[in-house]
């Protein structure tokens, strides 16, 4: 059951951040992020009135000021990146964050490396060269990093999946104050809140031009709201590595969405390279003990 449920979570969140991608061609990025962050609130804030409001200790407000800021930062920069780049592409880079989670959780939580967390890493550099080569030759071997380097939107990528990483240990402290579905709704309602500001106090953009889309911005909520619910109730069911670990297949549909919706190209190889990321993903998040 738990197998089921993160597997849909995987699928929700890659149906979000392609819906994303699709309604950024008419949407502005401060609004859709304001929006769909509020549409999730409001979503997950329903799932939990229903299960009932849970007891909040005092570590939780100091992590979702963190946890918050960031998603804030990390929501507008990856919007960025989708708007500009492969949705094939972008979505993968983010199976580098179990990679940087190793030392931002060694500096947070004083958690050490195994020899498998290593080889984890290893493979997702080498899925990131598959994913980023023209040509699998010697010739060209170094020619994926320069491609990294030298594209903005993949370093943005790589930031973004950076950040997600020392995130991704304070919302740990926010559900362990609180519970999965208030946890995730009240860090919706923070970004949400800030992104909200942000749109209002810019001259070139208005909540007022985008009426018409509110239903798409519903829509990508719902997905995220989606895959937060079917996650975190995952999480109920399962210890945190394996829900995680099925989690990262969210690269593989955003892969397949490429190819089915945006009829992007070398989809073969850049499948094959996000299939070797997911493995680096899933041996550093179920081995690395």
């Amino acid at each position: 059951m738990w197998f089921i449920l993160a597997l849909l979570g995987a699928f929700a969140q890659a149906t979000y951040q392609v819906t994303n991608k699709i309604f950024l061609r008419k949407i502005n990025e401060y609004v859709l992020g304001a929006g769909v962050f509020f549409a999730s609130a409001v979503f997950l804030f329903i799932i939990s009135l229903i299960n009932g409001f849970p007891v909040v200790n005092e570590n939780f407000f100091p992590a979702l000021l963190i946890t918050g800021t960031i998603n804030v930062f990390t929501t507008l920069l990856f919007l960025k990146v989708l708007k500009t780049t492969d949705a094939s592409l972008a979505i993968p880079m983010l199976s580098f964050t179990p990679a940087f989670t190793i030392l931002t959780s060694f500096v947070i939580l004083k958690e050490v490396p195994s020899k498998y967390g290593i080889f984890g890493i290893i493979l997702v550099v080498i899925g990131a060269y598959i994913l980023n080569s023209e040509s699998i030759t010697l010739k060209k071997i170094l020619e994926p990093f320069k491609k990294i380097i030298s594209k903005k939107e993949l370093i943005y990528a790589l930031i973004v999946a950076f950040l997600y990483s020392i995130s991704t240990n304070y919302d740990k402290v926010v559900v362990v104050n609180s519970d999965p579905i208030f946890g995730s709704a009240i860090i919706c309602s923070f970004v949400a809140l800030i992104l909200i500001i942000v749109v209002f106090f810019k001259k070139d953009v208005s909540f007022r031009e985008y009426k018409s889309d509110l239903p798409k911005v519903g829509l990508s909520g719902l997905f995220n709201a989606l895959s937060a619910y079917f996650v975190n109730t995952a999480l109920t069911l399962q210890i945190v590595p394996y829900v995680s670990a099925i989690k990262r297949t969210s690269v593989l549909f955003g892969v397949i969405y490429g190819f089915i919706l945006f009829r992007e190209k070398n989809i073969g190889k850049r499948f094959l390279g996000a299939l070797i990321m997911v493995l680096g993903a899933v041996l550093i998040i179920f081995l690395n003990k």
